[in-house]
């Protein structure tokens, strides 16, 4: 129930509604020695976690129906140590972008649910993805918290909520761009880049040198072990976080990484179902979107920056989107190549790009 008076672990004041534990079966206690010996116990164990201010609650049902009393709790703490040890470390993805540039239905898309069932906030969001180890399982392994900046560089001063020092080693960047105001491009592109540049420049006056040097080697180093799927390797076949020695990595060509966050970069083109009113409407020719595809992709060299195009409404590449979040996030395969053929489904996974391949397409 609600205790306005909790305490948190840090002695901080922690509010909201909690259940510790619940019975499920057919006798509403159980207690004592009166047990039917026909009657399935159901004993449900929470773990309990505060992680950047949002309460996780872990599920883990027992079932008991021959073992001793005096054994139950046993095999519950026994299951739970189990349960943890198996589930991942959960990740972060802070979604930035203009207002009405498509963050929301996006996000739905990727949740499964109706745009309807999403309130959208003023200032910042939360909401989470739940990951399973394989397609159907309803048992999830972890969680992708997902922090949303409703539209406001004004309100960048909440970011400090979604992105800090505690998380920024398990943390991507999704910025949202409106392929249908394609003249806002490049600026809100900028805009919002300069608005993640800054504020990680503030969670750096909180860590070592060392460190900020650990998390951009390791932006560096995935960039350069990128392999294109089906050519005998795997991309990323662990995502456990360690330091790249400086001679690990290859020397970097011109306006590739120049400007490395430390963080994964993914740029996210919504409403590409719109493109094709673009030549419609206002004339656009084939070579303006491949302007447009080019002029992106060197942006996102600097970052060394993934680029997505999507249509939620059309579900073009939602399913690409999150497979490639799972991989960069969490290392699981992942099967989908460069794709520039198809302009309302542009995808260029960080690292499978370079200055030649731009030069060559822009000719």
């Amino acid at each position: 129930g609600m205790d306005e008076g909790m305490r948190g672990h840090d002695g901080g004041e922690v509010s909201g509604s909690i259940v510790i534990v619940q019975s499920v079966g057919q006798q509403e206690v159980i207690s004592g020695g009166d047990r039917s010996s026909d009657v399935d116990q159901f004993l449900s164990i929470f773990s309990i976690r505060f992680e950047l201010g949002i309460l996780e609650v872990f599920r883990m049902t027992v079932t008991d129906t021959s073992a001793p009393e005096e054994n139950i709790w046993d095999r519950i703490l026994k299951e739970a140590s189990r349960s943890v040890a198996e589930r991942l470390e959960s990740k972060s993805v802070v979604i930035v972008g203009d207002r009405n540039s498509g963050k929301s239905s996006l996000l739905a898309k990727l949740q499964g649910i109706d745009i309807s069932e999403i309130n959208k906030g003023v200032a910042l969001d939360y909401s989470f993805l739940d990951i399973s180890a394989a397609p159907g399982d309803d048992d999830p392994v972890s969680r992708i918290n997902v922090w949303q900046l409703e539209g406001e560089p004004e309100h960048s001063d909440l970011l400090s909520y979604a992105l800090n020092k505690d998380n920024i080693a398990n943390c991507l960047i999704l910025i949202t761009l409106d392929l249908s105001q394609p003249w806002h491009l490049s600026s809100s592109l900028e805009s919002w880049l300069s608005v993640m540049k800054k504020h990680i420049r503030s969670i750096e006056a909180d860590l070592s040198e060392e460190e900020i040097h650990d998390l951009k080697n390791y932006v560096t180093w995935e960039y350069q072990q990128y392999v294109e799927p089906g050519t005998g390797s795997a991309i990323h076949q662990t995502k456990k976080k360690k330091s790249i020695e400086d001679n690990l990595l290859l020397p970097l060509q011109e306006d590739v990484l120049s400007d490395n966050l430390g963080v994964p970069v993914l740029i996210v083109g919504t409403k590409s179902d719109m493109l094709v009113n673009l030549e419609k409407d206002f004339g656009y020719k084939e070579n303006h979107i491949d302007y447009i595809q080019t002029h992106l992709r060197r942006i996102c060299l600097k970052y060394g920056a993934g680029l997505i195009f999507t249509s939620a409404k059309k579900e073009k590449n939602c399913d690409v989107l999150m497979q490639y979040m799972e991989n960069r996030l969490y290392g699981f395969e992942f099967s989908h190549k460069l794709q520039l053929l198809e302009k309302d489904s542009i995808f260029v996974p960080a690292g499978s790009d370079s200055p030649e391949k731009i030069s060559v397409f822009s000719t």
